[in-house]
């Protein structure tokens, strides 16, 4: 398996060539802050705006399917980088109509759950990412 480091630029690529090629106006993903340690997440629609995603860190500074629900409906499509719980719960949303489907790419992913946001204020967070992804991919749950 790849480093973490490696998959997340594998998704961010996918995220840009979603950009560049015009199938999405704009892509909602986590991104981190180097300065603080910090996460987000951003409706990014300039492919240079990439370069701080981190779609696949355990965190979850926001249910990304709340965030996602507020940008729609939407006139261009948005490509989303969601948790599997995110997932479910825009879905929830949208039954309630507090979203819509319309011009929505979901993109999601295997998930071992995520780590406290404190963890990452204080960067103890950044020496377990690695440990993360490989228990992931051995299909357990990290601790």
């Amino acid at each position: 398996m790849s480093s973490p480091k490696t998959d997340n630029n594998l998704v961010t690529d996918l995220l840009r060539y979603i950009l560049e090629s015009g199938r999405a106006g704009a892509v909602l993903t986590l991104r981190r802050r180097e300065d603080t340690g910090s996460y987000d997440y951003g409706l990014i629609s300039d492919p240079a705006g990439l370069g701080s995603a981190a779609p696949l860190d355990p965190v979850m500074p926001a249910n990304g399917g709340e965030v996602l629900s507020s940008v729609t409906p939407s006139n261009t499509p948005i490509a989303a980088v969601l948790k599997p719980c995110e997932v479910r719960a825009f879905i929830e949303r949208v039954k309630r109509e507090q979203g819509s489907m319309e011009n929505v790419i979901i993109i999601s992913q295997t998930c071992g759950g995520a780590y406290p946001l404190q963890m990452a204020a204080n960067r103890t967070l950044e020496g377990k990412i690695a440990e993360y992804f490989k228990v992931v991919s051995e299909g357990g749950i990290p601790e």
